[in-house]
């Protein structure tokens, strides 16, 4: 990750610490510098946060984290900066007056079509329509396909990774954990185990009686219910 963040930016580490020293003393031009030559960086870190937001307004907030980190980055820990920067500019996209409420009203909607969905499906044995779900949730079409658009959209972490996640948005990370608990017992204690517990396949296997390979297919398989639970293809719970 390091090695990575440094690619992206224009300054080496050294160059880093000594314009950080500087900004730390009151040195303008260095934490203008400081921004300008990470600026790429802070643009990549923001990209695929809270993407229903503008850019514009994702960047000025990393931009302010960004800066936050300037100031608090602490020389007697010998910690990394760029790790620093980055968590204090995904914290402040996410805690923004101007995207919070909105993550917050996209997932509330989004749950309330899921819910109603489901009702729906089980009712009249087919998917609903958006003028049904209209009525059903008391919300508006464009709200309801505004909701669904960017829930298709977002990156779904589980399918990137091989191992323990880490999903800093709480939205997204409530998102998958309701998800979970529509999936039979057996999936979901496999998925719980490798991506949130830090599980290997050959752990899990152990622990349950089974085979590596059977693990790594089950829980392949758990992740594409996952999808298409969220995606709202699979509301009901799997049994299977």
């Amino acid at each position: 990750m390091e090695v990575e963040n440094q690619k992206k930016s224009k300054c080496t580490v050294e160059a880093d610490l000594e314009l950080l020293r500087r900004s730390q003393n009151g040195d303008d031009e260095a934490i203008g510098a400081l921004v300008e030559a990470h600026y790429g960086l802070i643009n990549f870190w923001v990209l695929n946060l809270c993407k229903w937001a503008e850019l514009d307004v994702r960047i000025q907030e990393g931009r302010i984290g960004f800066l936050e980190a300037i100031k608090n980055f602490d020389f007697s820990r010998n910690g990394s900066f760029h790790e620093l920067a980055r968590l204090r500019v995904t914290s402040a996209v996410y805690e923004s007056p101007e995207v919070c409420p909105v993550n917050r009203t996209l997932y509330n909607h989004y749950t309330k079509v899921m819910h109603a969905q489901d009702e729906l499906m089980t009712g009249l044995g087919r998917r609903p329509t958006l003028d049904e779900l209209s009525q059903k949730t008391k919300l508006s079409v464009k709200q309801i396909d505004n909701a669904l658009n960017v829930i298709a959209a977002f990156t779904f972490p589980l399918e990137e990774a091989d191992g323990n996640v880490t999903i800093e948005d709480p939205y997204e990370s409530q998102l998958i954990r309701d998800a979970i608990t529509k999936l039979s017992s057996d999936d979901a204690d496999i998925i719980l185990r490798h991506y949130f517990r830090g599980q290997t396949d050959r752990e899990i296997g152990e622990a349950l009686g089974k085979s590596e390979d059977a693990i790594k297919m089950a829980r392949k398989r758990g992740v594409e219910k996952l999808r298409d639970i969220i995606l709202g293809r699979g509301g009901q719970k799997d049994g299977t």
